[in-house]
């Protein structure tokens, strides 16, 4: 499993620069409390130009890079989605919007960030109605990245599909997590999901019920919980009806090769899907598995049956994905109020 982006360790080699740190990784590490909405709510985008971003920014005391000029510097990119609550975002790709690109990170006295700083750099206001396409009001996805401004002239980012690296590296934040109402007694949640490699790509996904959340769950749910009419706790029991996870939505290739599954894969990572699989159905949860045609983005559709929960009582799921090579590719967080 990889631990950095090679194109940023490259320019950094000893991780002088982070956004996250190890314990931020541990866990759900798409719930960084490093990269937030300013406000009540860490993860919501509201209409018009109130919405400010807040990313950590990093520089270990006395560790250097090689950077341009003899003084160098940090800078950092803010990604956004522009369709809906997703679960895979890649820069480049249309589900994905560049709030700011190469944006010089600064210290507390507003000055650039040097060794031993570090900050939670604000940008905004920013309206989503003015970005193009225009980024849907709600909860959606952030990702940050901080970096050596060496690589402003350079290709960045080399690899084309970053999933992998942000559960892991430091340098990589994201804030994932939906907080809404159910539909009555259900609730039917699409969630984005995409491919942006040139061949087909296998994922796991798995849905795991939270009914003993950790401080980091609760500071990002909460805020959003307690906006929502009618909350009144976070149940401590598993709904009472079933999970589901239809993935029939994603585009798959014309030649799909999940019947062949077991033959192509690598036995440890089959092994590993398999035990994923196991403890999310152990759980209460769901899993499905699924083969995405390349350099395509759709959407599958989370749904539980809520009937008989007592009105007010909010439930918890951590939906999580892994590829065909066994590497964390994408995570989120729902938090459903039942009416």
């Amino acid at each position: 499993m990889p631990d950095n982006d090679p194109t940023i360790a490259e320019f950094d080699p000893s991780n002088c620069l982070y956004i996250s740190n190890e314990a931020d990784k541990a866990g759900q590490y798409w719930l960084s409390p490093y990269l937030i909405m300013k406000g009540a709510d860490p993860g919501l985008i509201i209409p018009g130009s109130a919405n400010t971003t807040l990313v950590n920014c990093g520089w270990n005391q006395g560790c250097t890079f090689s950077g341009d000029g003899p003084a160098p510097s940090a800078i950092f990119d803010l990604f956004i989605t522009n369709n809906g609550f997703s679960l895979v975002l890649e820069p480049g790709t249309t589900g994905l919007t560049t709030l700011v690109s190469r944006q010089p990170a600064v210290n507390s006295a507003a000055g650039f960030l040097s060794p031993g700083d570090e900050f939670m750099n604000p940008y905004g206001p920013w309206d989503p109605n003015t970005k193009n396409p225009a980024i849907v009001n709600g909860h959606e996805c952030l990702i940050a990245r901080i970096y050596p401004d060496s690589l402003k002239s350079g290709n960045f980012p080399s690899p084309e599909n970053i999933q992998p690296y942000i559960a892991t590296d430091l340098h990589y934040a994201q804030h994932n997590c939906w907080v809404g109402p159910a539909e009555g007694e259900f609730i039917r949640l699409p969630i984005g999901n995409g491919n942006p490699l040139r061949e087909p790509q296998l994922v796991a996904i798995q849905v795991v019920p939270d009914i003993n959340p950790s401080p980091k769950v609760l500071a990002a749910v909460l805020g959003g919980l307690q906006a929502i009419p009618g909350f009144k706790q976070i149940s401590n029991k598993l709904a009472p009806g079933p999970v589901k996870l239809d993935v029939s939505g994603l585009p798959r290739p014309h030649e799909s090769l999940l019947e062949k599954i077991e033959e192509w894969i690598a036995k440890e990572i089959l092994e590993l899907i398999r035990e994923l699989e196991g403890k999310g159905s152990k759980a209460g949860g769901a899993h499905a598995r699924a083969e995405i045609a390349p350099n395509s983005f759709g959407k599958f559709i989370f749904s539980v049956d809520f009937t008989g929960a007592t009105p007010g009582d909010a439930f918890i799921y951590h939906v999580s994905q892994v590829n065909g090579k066994g590497q964390p590719y994408g995570g989120a967080t729902i938090a459903v109020v039942v009416p």
